[in-house]
């Protein structure tokens, strides 16, 4: 069988990130790229003990049911609490719940670009984002980060 795929699926190339994240992966590897934290540092006790019995408790059947694509409600509303604390109005209608942020510049890029826009990014910059534009067929410039750094890709 033959499928037909969508053109822009030509500009695509094999993920630099699912790479750096299958070496990271070995045990024998310190991961010092990737946006993978060290896993010691995740709040697993807490989240075992209250954040699921919590959410399973008070709201159990909502929490495991498909839901608005925007992502769960309560979430949301918490989202817009912690907002407020630092001193940014939001209401839940306007929060986008992403599985992560990969989905988010996915989003984002799908979203505002149009074939031929240009998007400026720091140099060196996110291998994802910069995959992520170019199917979508944006020209990607980049700029120093600083006077003393350079870019990474020959600029001063």
């Amino acid at each position: 069988m033959t499928y037909r795929l969508a053109s822009r699926t030509s500009r695509l190339s094999a993920s630099h990130v699912r790479t750096i994240l299958s070496l990271a992966a070995k045990p024998d590897v310190i991961a010092f790229t990737g946006g993978m934290p060290a896993q010691e540092l995740f709040p697993i006790a807490e989240l075992k003990k209250k954040a699921s019995v919590e959410v399973l408790s008070e709201n159990g059947g909502e929490a495991l049911q498909y839901s608005q694509p925007q992502g769960y409600m309560p979430l949301r509303r918490k989202i817009c609490g912690l907002m407020k604390d630092s001193g940014i109005e939001a209401r839940p209608e306007n929060v986008l719940v992403t599985s992560g942020s990969q989905q988010g510049i996915d989003l984002t890029a799908k979203l505002f670009l149009e074939k031929g826009d240009t998007v400026i990014c720091e140099g060196p910059t996110y291998l994802a984002a910069l995959n992520a534009f170019s199917l979508y067929m944006a020209n990607v410039v980049h700029v120093a980060m600083d006077d003393e750094t350079g870019d990474g890709y020959g600029c001063p």
